[in-house]
């Protein structure tokens, strides 16, 4: 916010009212005000309660359509980390999708992610669907991110994590040497990744 004196009883006010939940934009209100210093502060003061009050006015907007229409489009990730993120929200989608994001509860989300037995899937969806819920925040389509009232479930044990030996590693490349796949398995023995993620790999991530 900025109020500046440009003339005789005139004053310039440049008012932040958030971010576009779309673009994330930041969005201003412009206004020069006629009168003492005083009225320019009223008019910022009206003009932040009244964005206020018009960003708690549409409480139709869903969890699938926040996730899918307004979060996914706005990360400015990698491919690979898209496609996690993608992932997981579509599994979200599925379950919690018709909610109304208002009404998003800390239990739904609870039960909702009891179904995985999987720590380290289950890690991973409370993550990506913690990250959604603050930009959401941020965005001003809902006041507080009810996911942080939860505990994350503890990352897995490494303790009896198996890591192949070089023998093992040369045995499973002379395994796959000239099959359609060689490159993936080569990608995910010296790049550690996952399947998912060397899939997901385009030439553009692949740099000297």
């Amino acid at each position: 916010m900025s109020i500046k004196n440009i003339g005789t009883n005139k004053w310039g006010v440049c008012v932040d009212i958030g971010r576009n939940p779309k673009s994330g934009r930041r969005k201003q209100v412009r206004k020069i005000v006629n009168g003492s210093k005083k009225d320019a502060q009223d008019f910022e003061v009206q003009t932040r309660r009244d964005a206020h009050k018009l960003v708690r006015t549409d409480r139709t907007m869903t969890v699938g359509g926040f996730l899918n229409d307004v979060w996914l489009p706005s990360l400015d990730v990698s491919e690979p980390t898209r496609f996690e993120y993608q992932k997981y929200t579509t599994w979200t989608v599925e379950r919690l999708g018709a909610v109304n994001l208002h009404e998003l509860t800390p239990y739904q989300i609870e039960t909702t992610l009891d179904e995985l037995k999987a720590v380290g899937t289950r890690r991973n969806t409370h993550r990506t669907l913690r990250i959604a819920l603050n930009y959401a925040v941020r965005m001003q389509f809902i006041p507080t991110n009810p996911i942080l009232l939860l505990k994350m479930s503890k990352a897995p044990s490494t303790a009896d994590t198996k890591v192949y030996t070089p023998e093992q590693a040369q045995g499973l490349l002379s395994l796959f040497h000239g099959s359609d796949i060689e490159a993936g398995v080569i990608l995910m023995l010296y790049g550690g990744l996952r399947a998912s993620e060397a899939c997901a790999i385009e030439w553009d991530d692949l740099k000297p």
